[in-house]
């Protein structure tokens, strides 16, 4: 099986390559030194400043973790995986999940703008989130079928992946539920006062201010860490509101 995970950011890479690893059961999800899935095709550079790549591999099965640099570069991920679908069948995608944050938007509506990415792929397929949906394609006269998982998260409120890594520090119990809440106010009170023109000019910088500052509190130690070390400060695989929102993931690279 060859599995694909596409994301916006390098943080997003990093936390969905932890839970794979840290959910799977028996044998590991393990990182390779590599991107190589197959001899028939390489990764495009979409946007080398600001993609990175990952790949896991289990047995004889793999999982390649792409940010791609932005919702705006989900396009042509989905040209390549097309590309290597209608051109190397047998060699290509078996699943796919594309993990992007709502921000602000109805999720109704970000699942409508990822439908019409694919049908510019002349792939009409009928999505649903946070569930597989099998599509069908022939090549050849032979039918494939691949499995298409949009997580378009969070689920139950605007925000982005620091939301929902928030939201799990807060639920670790009334100390850290506290903190929470008061680093929320903390950094709204900046984004409300009318001071600020260089900084936080962009809603999807607020659950970042909020996360740092409620690292900053917690784990004050790792304050200054690189994302990567972060991850080992906290057990997120644990968190309910982490297995709600990419258990999915769990289900699907089994």
């Amino acid at each position: 099986m060859n599995g694909i995970i596409l994301c916006e950011g390098f943080d997003d890479v990093l936390l969905l390559g932890y839970y794979l690893y840290k959910s799977s059961d028996g044998i590991k999800w393990k990182y390779e030194n590599n991107e190589k899935i197959s001899d028939n095709f390489d990764f495009p550079k979409i946007n080398s400043k600001s993609e990175k790549r990952e790949l896991y591999r289990r047995g004889g099965d793999n999982v390649a973790l792409w940010c791609v640099g932005g919702k705006d570069n989900f396009g042509p991920a989905l040209q390549f995986i097309h590309t290597v679908n209608t051109h190397f069948p047998e060699s290509g995608f078996q699943k796919l999940a594309i993990v992007t944050d709502r921000d602000d938007n109805d999720i109704g509506c970000c699942l409508d703008k990822m439908h019409a990415l694919f049908l510019q792929q002349g792939w009409s397929v009928c999505l649903e989130n946070n569930k597989e949906n099998a599509f069908f394609y022939d090549v050849e006269g032979e039918r494939f079928e691949i499995a298409i998982a949009p997580i378009i998260i969070p689920f139950t409120e605007p925000g982005a992946i620091e939301t929902i890594m928030v939201n799990a520090i807060g639920e670790t119990g009334s100390e850290e539920h506290s903190i929470v809440n008061r680093a929320k106010e903390y950094v709204q009170s900046f984004v409300s006062s009318g001071n600020l023109t260089k900084y936080l000019q962009h809603k999807r910088e607020i659950p970042k201010a909020i996360l740092s500052s409620i690292i900053s509190i917690t784990n004050p130690d790792r304050s200054t860490a690189y994302f990567n070390e972060l991850l080992i400060s906290n057990d997120w695989e644990k968190k309910e509101i982490v297995k709600t929102h990419f258990g999915l993931l769990k289900t699907m690279f089994i």
